[in-house]
């Protein structure tokens, strides 16, 4: 393990103050690269000997997978069940739609578990394309056949509020690094 020296940790804080001004001035046009930031945090908390948040941004690169099946989020994440970056993962990751499955129909709150570039994909292929102001998406079926529906509707910019949810969450969890 490197060690963290007052001089490295200061120079880690000025460039997470850089990378919390580039989240700032990009997100409300709506030009932030998320995978781009996403990476340049997970570089600044390894660097800082963060294990938790390298994790998290692993996580949210390389997708979540079944992982939330499995287990629970803050053991996914590796942190007590009530820290802050448990509420931050799952307001943007967890999204409301309304279940299809003729048994389960009703309002259904999906966790997506792809990577960031796969949501900035399908994101930027919605804007691309015009429709309707909803989203009719399938799953692949992980629980039992009753248990979660095999699809659901969402609102059409449901990938925008995930992008947009993930970098404002860097941006506060870029905050331990500049205190």
């Amino acid at each position: 393990a490197v060690e963290v020296t007052p001089e490295l940790r200061a120079h880690i804080a000025r460039r997470a103050r850089e990378l919390r001004a580039t989240l700032n001035a990009s997100a409300p046009a709506g030009i932030l690269d998320v995978v781009t930031v996403a990476s340049a945090g997970r570089e600044l908390f390894t660097e800082a000997a963060d294990p938790v948040r390298v994790r998290w941004l692993n996580l949210e690169l390389g997708g979540y997978g079944n992982l939330v099946d499995e287990r629970p989020l803050h053991l996914v994440l590796g942190v007590g069940r009530e820290d802050r970056l448990v509420a931050h993962v799952a307001a943007y990751r967890a999204q409301r739609g309304v279940a299809l499955t003729p048994a389960l129909g009703g309002l259904y709150t999906h966790f997506f578990v792809e990577p960031l570039d796969a949501i900035v994909a399908t994101r930027d292929q919605i804007r691309a394309s015009s429709g309707t102001s909803e989203l009719e998406l399938s799953f692949g079926q992980t629980g039992t056949p009753t248990s979660l529906p095999t699809s659901a509707r969402f609102p059409r910019d449901v990938f925008e509020r995930i992008a947009g949810g993930f970098a404002a969450a860097l941006f506060l969890q870029l905050g331990t690094l500049v205190g």
